[in-house]
């Protein structure tokens, strides 16, 4: 009882923190599987993913799993008119905006992630090793607007379930170093010899999460799902230990502003081997209307599960994009597709679309 008093003050004193900012989203993890269904996974607690979302999520779960490879390849919808050129030049400054020149005015993402986890009863641990660039060319001024980010880092889950499984509480911790560039380049700025180690901001950083699961023990398991992600902001410390050069900038990457999400799940069971599941979601709930409009807070989803190998999957994100995806599984190798629509404009009120696609392998045993 001790131990539950206590993390229901910490999830208090996080969810009581009031944030405004107008930054765009931009998740520290986000699976296929999720983004197939509208990024809608605070509470639903299926799969590997649902420990990224709620690290209550790792609550329970008895067989120890071992992922032992888990590739995610994301791309954006003008990534198939430059597929080789673009992943060639993945951490390329000078080739990514020649790929970018190419197509002004047109959003290009690219961008790699490899996250082995592995998991025990009530208890998580794994890695991520992560790049991703994203640009676009203005066509009227001819400015390149950069977002690209390494990260290398460890993270490790903890969560307890009480009341016969009905009530769960997790919280989470993760050390990253991070190198990201974040900035506005003129066409004079990036037609010189630039390159990513000599325009990186790196730095380290310890950030918590926390959530909560509370599922009703009756038909189709309704279930109530808090996140606090990056609990009081995740703040970096500035230094150039793995990616950036000397001639680098002495300043850190950008904070990870606090998030508190909520969402709810349900579980249909359609026939033998047969069920589906339902999810929506309010994102960034205590952020000012002003620096976000509540429309673009929602996220909803839908999974349909055939004798958990085949499986079917749709949902909107940010209110307005739809999302799909598909995916087998069979004798522990996963395979799994998806399409998100979001909103990549960093400035509050407007609005840039793009369509992204990801791949993804996984091995399990």
């Amino acid at each position: 009882m001790f131990a539950i008093n206590k993390l229901a003050i910490f999830l208090s004193l996080a969810l009581f923190s009031v944030y405004s900012y107008a930054a765009r989203d931009r998740n520290f993890f986000s699976a296929s599987r999720a983004l197939a269904m509208g990024d809608a996974y605070t509470a639903y607690n299926v799969g590997y993913e649902a420990i990224y979302y709620n690290p209550a999520g790792v609550a329970l779960r008895q067989k120890p799993k071992f992922k032992v490879f888990d590739l995610e390849v994301t791309g954006s919808q003008a990534l198939a008119l430059a597929f080789k050129d673009v992943f060639t030049d993945l951490l390329n400054f000078q080739g990514l905006a020649a790929s970018l020149g190419n197509k002004p005015g047109e959003p290009l993402v690219a961008g790699a992630a490899f996250l082995p986890q592995f998991i025990v009863k009530n208890f998580s641990i794994g890695a991520l090793f992560r790049a991703q660039n994203e640009g676009i060319i203005s066509s009227t001024t001819g400015d390149m607007d950069m977002y690209s980010f390494a990260d290398v880092g460890a993270y490790a889950h903890y969560a307890a379930a009480f009341f016969g499984g009905i009530f769960k509480l997790g919280v989470g911790v993760k050390l990253i170093d991070r190198a990201e560039v974040d900035r506005t380049y003129t066409p004079a700025q990036y037609a010189s010899v630039l390159s990513f180690p000599s325009q990186w901001n790196e730095g380290t950083a310890l950030g918590l999460d926390a959530g909560v699961l509370l599922t009703l023990p009756i038909s189709n398991l309704p279930t109530l799902g808090i996140a606090v992600q990056d609990v009081g902001n995740t703040t970096f410390r500035a230094n150039k230990v793995l990616f950036a050069d000397a001639n680098a900038p002495n300043s850190a990457p950008n904070v990870m502003k606090q998030k508190v999400n909520v969402g709810l799940a349900m579980k249909i069971k359609h026939d033998r081997g047969i069920k589906s599941g339902l999810s929506i979601e309010a994102k960034d709930v205590l952020v000012a209307r002003s620096q976000k409009p509540y429309r673009d807070r929602f996220h909803a989803g839908w999974e349909l599960d055939v004798q958990k190998f085949f499986f079917l999957r749709a949902g909107v994100n940010q209110g307005r994009y739809w999302t799909a995806g598909l995916g087998v599984d069979f004798d522990g190798v996963g395979i799994e597709f998806a399409t998100y629509g979001e909103n990549i404009s960093n400035t509050l009120g407007a609005r840039v679309d793009d369509r992204k696609w990801v791949g993804r392998y996984v091995y399990q045993f």
